[in-house]
């Protein structure tokens, strides 16, 4: 597999992000270390941005600075809870090349903001929190409805 440094704006939407759902990203078990999205989005941006290089130098032996990248605010209006979603799983994939990933603060920071994202996505207030046979029966009675008229999904 291999591994490249991700460009600045997607670091920058992530981070972004963290600020528009106001994550709270607990870094510590203690809670000693806890980075607030909205007053800690360019310590968010940063932290993001150093893992992705350091996974980067891991795979290839470089010695790329993780200094030098400065986090510029996105609009919320700019970007939609997939695309979040997505990007957060292509940097993701970009930065776990070293055997710490896993237990790295830029991981936890993904984790906690594609959680946030999913609650942002169509309908998610509006599914019920548990699923049974009868609504899913009124959903494939729904689809198949579609269907008849000429739609479907």
């Amino acid at each position: 597999m291999s591994a490249y440094i991700v460009n600045d704006d997607t670091i920058d939407m992530l981070a972004s992000a963290a600020s528009l759902y106001n994550v709270t990203i607990n870094l510590d078990a203690d809670g000693a270390r806890v980075l607030n999205g909205r007053t800690a989005t360019a310590e968010i941006a940063k932290i993001l941005h150093a893992e992705n290089v350091k996974s980067v130098n891991h795979k290839y032996g470089d010695t790329t600075p993780t200094d030098g990248y400065e986090f510029t605010r996105v609009v919320a209006e700019a970007f939609t809870a997939v695309e979040v979603l997505r990007a957060a799983s292509g940097l993701r994939y970009q930065s776990c090349e070293h055997p710490d990933y896993w237990t790295s603060d830029a991981a936890e920071i993904l984790n906690v903001i594609e959680r946030a994202a999913i609650r942002k996505l169509p309908g998610f207030d509006d599914a019920p929190r548990e699923w049974t046979r009868e609504q899913g029966e009124k959903n494939l009675a729904a689809l198949r409805a579609a269907y008849a008229n000429g739609g479907g999904r």
